[in-house]
């Protein structure tokens, strides 16, 4: 699934900590530009029930004091 709206001081390890209550994450990154993030990111979960769930429960939640957009990224 794709997060975006992400805090630009967001680790990957950090998202992935924020989305394992959802499922087990088997990836996470921050999408990057010249060095900086780009305040987007990736999770994949084991499932696409965990995938699915994560949407649910995370999508309009704030990480870091930032109002995320959660959505299932149907190209992964």
């Amino acid at each position: 699934m794709d997060a975006e709206k992400l805090s630009y001081d967001l680790t990957w390890q950090k998202l992935k900590d924020k989305f394992s209550h959802c499922g087990q994450v088997m990836f996470a990154e921050i999408k990057m530009e010249n060095g900086k993030s780009k305040g987007c990111g990736t999770v994949r979960f084991d499932s696409p029930e965990s995938a699915e769930k994560a949407c649910r429960m995370m999508n309009g939640t704030k990480i870091n004091g930032r109002e995320v957009d959660v959505r299932i990224d149907r190209n992964a």
